[in-house]
């Protein structure tokens, strides 16, 4: 799996900010250092959330794990780290019937 389609498949499913550019179109050494570490991370956390060794590394078993078939939503939302979350989703229509007995 080449670099392009890592980083596509990471900010596909939230492990990287979308729209980072390419470590290769970078010039300020700064920046592109900052982004391989950024991307590091991103490999690691992947690696940690697929419960194979962590490495940083897109070894074997990354590349193993990013071909599997899936789903299309991320495993997190990148940059809402401080809001609140969700923790169901309520479906369907609202019971009309709010007076409720038993006996």
């Amino acid at each position: 799996m080449s670099l392009k389609k890592s980083r596509s498949y990471l900010e596909q499913f939230g492990y990287l900010k979308k729209g980072q550019p390419e470590v290769g179109n970078l010039l300020m050494g700064d920046v592109s250092h900052s982004y391989e570490d950024e991307f590091r991370i991103a490999i690691k956390t992947l690696q940690e959330f697929g419960g194979i060794p962590v490495t940083g590394e897109i070894d074997h078993s990354t590349k193993e794990l990013m071909k599997q078939k899936r789903c299309g939503r991320p495993d997190r939302e990148v940059g809402d780290e401080n809001r609140r979350k969700k923790r169901f989703a309520v479906q369907g229509e609202k019971w009309k019937h709010t007076n409720l007995t038993w006996r």
